[in-house]
């Protein structure tokens, strides 16, 4: 993977905040603001995250120089899993250990769902 930096004009390096992704500064801009799409919304979501507010100010302008909505941007990036891989929550989960003998009820948390019974 390509350094680290958190100097954002080294557009060949890996900004600090994606330091599990071997994603360029340049490719980055590129990215975001290329078209509406899963990895766009990932990216944003893990800076939104990881980066300093003024480096996500930076990044975030590309998204409304290349004519994009920022608040739907935002929304779109803050409703993806925030960077935990399907494979991550699935080790997650198996490390869940429920005691034998429990019993576990489904629960919905839209606001369309009430309770039929107390919890």
């Amino acid at each position: 993977m390509r350094p680290l930096t958190t100097d954002m004009t080294l557009r060949d390096l890996r900004p600090y905040f994606l330091w599990d992704e071997d994603v360029s500064i340049g490719e980055l801009q590129q990215i975001l603001a290329g078209p509406d799409g899963f990895r766009r919304d990932q990216l944003l979501g893990k800076m939104l995250r990881e980066a300093r507010d003024i480096d996500v100010w930076q990044f975030v302008m590309l998204l409304e120089r290349a004519g994009h909505s920022v608040e739907a941007a935002l929304a779109a990036a803050l409703a993806k899993d925030g960077g935990c891989t399907p494979a991550t929550l699935a080790w997650l989960l198996s490390e869940v250990k429920i005691p034998t003998g429990s019993t576990c009820r489904p629960v919905c948390l839209r606001p369309s769902c009430a309770p039929t019974s107390p919890i």
